[in-house]
C-alpha cells in the first residue's frame, strides 16, 4: 500500500468524521460568536463535503483556503487504523499530522476513492468555555472503491469499508471562524477481494 493510499484509508476516519447526521438550522458556519449544536453540525457537514472534493464550485486552491480558515494553525490530527486485507496479516498504523500536512494529503488524495459514501452519527456534543469550544464524539461507517494492483501490471478498484470512532475539539477562532483544533480517531478498514481471489495473492 503506497503512502497516499495508506493516508486515505487512515483518513477515512479524520475526514469522514467531519460530517454530521443532524439537520442544521444555521445558514453559515463562516462567522460565529459561539458554538451551538446546529452550527457545529453544519460545520462538520461542510468540512466533510469540501475535504472530499464534493463541491463542484471549488477548485483545489479554494479547498486549501477553506481548510486553512477552518483548521487551527496548531491543530493535531491523529488516527489509529487497523487494516483487514484478505490474503495479508492484519496491519495497524498510527498517523499524526499537523495542519499543513493534513491539507497537503487531502489535496493529494482528491478523487482517489471512488463512489464514496458515509453515514455519520454525532453521539455527543459538550459545549465549553462559554460557547468558544466544544468536544464532539462521532461514529461513522463509510465505503468506497480504491485502486489496487491486480498482479498483472494493471489496477482494479477494490471495495473498502470503514468504521470509525472519533473525538474532536472545535473552537471559535479570534476571527470568529469555527476551527477543528484536534481530532483523534480509531478506525477499522476492511478490504474486499477481487471476486474469489484474495488481495495478497
Amino acid at each position: 500500500m503506497n503512502g497516499t493510499r495508506a493516508f486515505l484509508c487512515a483518513a477515512f476516519a479524520v475526514i469522514a468524521a467531519c460530517g454530521g447526521a443532524r439537520t442544521a438550522a444555521a445558514q453559515s458556519s463562516d462567522f460565529v460568536t459561539q458554538l451551538t449544536e446546529d452550527n457545529i453540525a453544519l460545520f462538520l457537514e461542510e468540512t466533510k463535503t469540501v475535504s472530499l472534493g464534493k463541491r463542484d464550485d471549488m477548485l483545489p486552491e479554494d479547498i486549501e483556503s477553506y481548510l486553512n480558515h477552518h483548521l487551527a494553525p496548531k491543530g493535531s490530527f491523529r488516527s489509529k487504523t487497523k487494516f483487514e486485507i484478505p490474503g495479508y496479516p492484519i496491519q495497524e498504523a498510527e498517523m499524526k499530522l499537523n495542519r499543513d500536512e493534513y491539507i497537503a494529503k487531502v489535496l493529494e488524495g482528491q478523487d482517489l476513492i471512488a463512489d464514496y459514501e458515509t453515514a455519520i452519527e454525532i453521539k455527543k456534543i459538550k459545549i465549553e468555555n462559554g460557547g468558544r469550544a466544544a468536544m464532539v464524539t462521532t461514529v461513522s461507517t463509510e465505503h468506497g472503491k480504491l485502486p489496487w494492483p491486480d498482479g498483472q501490471g494493471n489496477e482494479k478498484t477494490v471495495p473498502v469499508k470503514g468504521h470509525s470512532e472519533c473525538e474532536q475539539k472545535l473552537i471559535v477562532s479570534l476571527s470568529n471562524y469555527i476551527q477543528m483544533a484536534d481530532a483523534d480517531c480509531a478506525t477499522v478498514i476492511s478490504f474486499l477481494p477481487f471476486g474469489d481471489k484474495p488481495l495478497g495473492e
